[in-house]
Parts: C-alpha cells; sequence; structure tokens
C-alpha cells in the first residue's frame, strides 16, 4: 500500500515537517504548528542532539546510554517507496527517545538492508550501519513544533507545550537520496550536575 500523492504534494515536500505532514494529511491528523529556527538557536540538550551530521540512532543511544529499537506506528511501503513513521524506544525500559516520520528509496539500499526495514524492528541508522550502506547526512532544517494530542500521547509528555526536531536526507555516496526524514525529541529533563563540579 502507498500513501496517496496530492494536487500540492510540492508544497508538502518544501516543509519541514516532510513526511510527517503526509501522514497528518492521510489520516486527518492536526498539522502541529512549527517556528524554523536556526541550529545554534536550540537549547540544549536539543543542539547536542540534533546541530550535526550524524544519524541519530548513535547519537540518541550514545545520549541516553543503551540500544534502540522501533515501535512502528504507520507504514506505507510498495517497490519504490517505504513511508513509515516510527518512535525509536530505549530497549531497557522502553522510554521514548524519537518520533521519526521517513521516506525510504528502496532502489538505493541492499537487499539486506530491505530486508531489516520490512522487519519493522530495527531504527534506519541501525539498519545503515550493519549493512555498511555508506552515506552521508545532510540536515536541511531546524525547528520548534508546538504539541498536537498525537505528540503529546506518543512522548507520554503531558502538558508539554513544545519539542525540538530537524528534517534531515540521508544521501549514498552516488549522491541519491536514501532517505528524507522528520526527526522530533520528546522533552529532556536538564542533567543535574553533581555537587562540588
Amino acid at each position: 500500500m502507498r500513501l496517496e500523492r496530492r494536487d500540492d504534494i510540492h508544497g508538502l515536500t518544501q516543509s519541514l515537517l516532510w513526511p510527517l505532514n503526509l501522514f497528518c494529511a492521510h489520516y486527518g491528523r492536526e498539522v502541529p504548528e512549527i517556528t524554523p529556527l536556526f541550529g545554534q538557536h536550540l537549547p540544549e540538550p536539543y543542539k547536542q542532539l540534533l546541530v550535526h551530521e550524524r544519524n541519530m540512532t548513535p547519537t540518541l543511544e550514545s545520549y541516553h546510554g543503551g540500544t534502540i529499537h522501533i515501535e512502528q506506528i504507520n507504514v506505507f511501503s510498495d517497490d519504490e517507496e517505504t513511508t513509515r513513521e516510527v518512535i525509536l524506544r530505549r530497549d531497557t525500559d522502553g522510554k521514548p527517545l524519537e518520533y521519526g516520520a521517513s521516506r525510504v528509496f528502496r532502489p538505493t539500499v541492499t537487499p539486506e538492508a530491505l530486508f531489516l526495514i520490512d522487519d519493522g524492528r530495527l531504527p534506519l541508522g541501525t539498519i545503515l550501519r550493519v549493512c555498511d550502506c555508506e552515506h552521508a547526512v545532510q540536515p536541511s532544517g531546524f525547528f520548534k513544533i508546538r504539541s498536537t494530542p498525537f505528540f503529546a500521547e506518543a512522548f507520554d509528555a503531558g502538558d508539554v507545550p513544545y519539542f525540538y526536531g530537524r528534517r534531515n536526507t540521508l544521501v549514498a555516496l552516488d549522491g541519491n537520496p536514501i532517505a528524507e526524514v522528520c526527526e522530533i525529541l520528546p522533552p529532556e529533563k536538564k542533567r543535574q550536575r553533581k555537587r562540588g563540579t
């Protein structure tokens, strides 16, 4: 099954929320209000977690101290594309670490990677690493995003008013895009310094 294309598809793909906004359009969900930001204007710890040219999976694993699996929310796939929205969760306790909406261009990755994508358990960053799919990470924008009932429930975030995220493209070494990704982080409590430091 495939997400239906819309007349305003160009406008959707130019959005920092692509392809999250495609799921919102398909399911009739509220499109969250966003405020574009320069990377240097993100507060910590979101700045260190988002403003870089690395995959999010190892970045989150290092910061949160544990490996990650995904919970698939919605998936649409055909021979050319797999579009999915997921929650990345820490293996040890299921803590939500990220919401991701991605569109993967299937011809650009190996059959082994496609098998793992279709299996629906591992984050895309982990799959590309274990399958030796060399690529570049190219963030194209950062934003603050207003909470909606969908995100409040997905992150178990209560009345937290907004979150932070980025729009990102993973590009193969031959220049072809592997995936377009919208990555949004749940609220993080500031880590307290130890006394005497």
